[in-house]
């Protein structure tokens, strides 16, 4: 812990030093909720044969624990999702619950609670393999199939929360929603849900074949699912574009379908709808200029050339995000809340959010 803070000064001081003066108490309560944990996961486990007589209080360690270990990493997603969509540093209670800070939790916590399945289904595949009698190997394998079913149920909760988390950052960090989708990460993106499409194929599988074993009905059942699955997990894995990013082939001029001579993907490209903030919509009007604060309704009595930066300004053109109950200009005509097509909107590349991030 030590080494890591002296890097964390070191190498990034600015921006160190920044985020432990707005995020001070939740960096503050994480510390001591870690030293919590360490002391009551070292309590809970060497006090296991002597606590025997009193199970209820053992028990109750090992609620501390949990307790103690959800606080650390809640506090440690509030400092995380706060980097990725600020809000006003002197409301403890807007940074503590920023867009998102509860996606993100429950995203986070569904995952460890799926961990501690896929945990114990190891352990008990490992002491069932170093197993002597048959007693011990029945009770391994039933034990592993549990661990095994706990893991899977919770992990298919995940692209339900998964999605809820990705709109929150769609919504309050278009660029880092846009580069995650589009951009140097998507390849990352679209491994990431390979290895979860290879995750439930293979838990599948593994049900249809101990349902086969047991004789039991739904093996099958299983079987075609398990068709079914991979058919998925091929499909979600499609990249929209057949390059690096989106950016990358833009600008080679080849952002169109690969039979007129591009590199855009059909498969990977079908289930994808215009990227835009629930509620709003993106018409066909011309590119507006960000707002400024020294705007005026004169162009004449601009000071552009004097007013310098201002936090949160966003640069060059962005896409008009007028809300549906904006009535905008009078003479708005019905063609201008026509939805762009999707290449046209991809075009425009990355919104910069204009929320300032105290660190820039």
């Amino acid at each position: 812990m030590l080494l890591i803070t002296v890097l964390l000064v070191g190498f990034w001081g600015h921006f160190w030093t920044t985020i432990v003066t707005i995020g001070w108490w939740p960096l503050f309560i994480e510390a001591w909720t870690f030293v919590l944990q360490v002391s009551l996961a070292y309590l809970w486990y060497y006090t296991w044969e002597p606590m025997r007589a009193f199970k209820g209080v053992h028990m109750a360690i090992g609620g501390l624990l949990a307790v103690a270990s959800f606080l650390q990493v809640y506090m440690i997603d509030v400092i995380a999702s706060y980097m990725l969509t600020p809000t006003n540093p002197q409301n403890p209670v807007r940074l503590a619950l920023n867009p998102t800070s509860y996606p993100l939790t429950v995203h986070r916590t569904v995952g460890n609670l799926a961990y501690i399945g896929f945990a114990f289904g190891g352990f008990c595949a490992i002491r069932y393999l170093r197993a002597k009698t048959a007693e011990d190997k029945r009770f391994y394998d039933w034990a592993g199939s549990f661990g095994l079913l706990w893991g899977v149920s919770m992990t298919l909760l995940q692209p339900v929360v998964g999605y809820s988390y990705a709109k929150e950052i769609q919504l309050h960090s278009y660029g880092s929603w846009y580069k995650m989708m589009f951009g140097t990460l998507s390849p990352v993106f679209l491994w990431q849900i390979t290895l979860l499409g290879i995750m439930f194929l293979t838990a599948t599988l593994y049900f249809a074949r101990r349902l086969r074993t047991d004789e039991a009905r739904g093996s099958g059942i299983l079987k075609l699912l398990s068709v079914g699955m991979l058919l998925t997990t091929l499909l979600a894995a499609q990249p929209y574009a057949l390059g690096f990013s989106y950016e990358s082939v833009a600008a080679a001029g080849l952002n169109r379908p690969f039979w007129e001579g591009g590199l855009i993907n059909p498969l990977g490209s079908s289930g994808l709808v215009p990227a835009r903030p629930a509620g709003r919509r993106l018409g066909n009007r011309p590119p507006r200029r960000a707002a400024h604060p020294d705007a005026h309704d004169d162009p004449d009595d601009a000071d552009d050339g004097h007013h310098g930066f201002h936090p949160g300004e966003r640069s060059g053109t962005v896409p008009d995000l007028r809300r549906d109950d904006d009535p905008g200009p009078a003479e708005r005509s019905d063609a201008d809340a026509a939805v762009q097509p999707l290449d046209a909107y991809m075009a425009q590349g990355p919104i910069e959010t204009a929320s300032v991030r105290p660190w820039a």
